[in-house]
């Protein structure tokens, strides 16, 4: 979204809002930037939208207080599995509760 024009990004944020409220039945509250992409004007297109909050990627993109870069936590495929099998609730758990964080910086 970054890379897009004004009206690009705009419509895309928008009209993707109206197609999940006409599926689903009502409009989504919250917004996840594909890639975690965001900056401050993609960050206003979102909340002109009608999106109450909206979340980046990774913690490092995030910005306190603001409820258009709330930080997830992302978790995939690679991140829950165990030494010995595809998935590992061990593993899973400890990536979601931040476990492994500290090891990691």
């Amino acid at each position: 979204l970054p890379n897009a024009t004004d009206s690009e990004a705009r419509d895309e944020i928008s009209r993707s809002r109206q197609e999940l409220a006409r599926e689903l039945g009502q409009a989504p509250p919250g917004f996840a930037y594909p890639n975690g992409d965001c900056d401050d004007r993609i960050a206003g297109f979102v909340r002109e939208a009608g999106y109450t909050y909206a979340v980046v990627a990774m913690p490092e993109q995030s910005a306190a207080g603001d409820p258009f870069r709330i930080a997830r936590r992302c978790i995939s495929d690679h991140s829950s599995r165990g030494y010995a099998a595809p998935f590992s609730a061990a593993a899973f758990l400890a990536e979601i509760e931040g476990a492994l964080d500290r090891m990691r910086a």
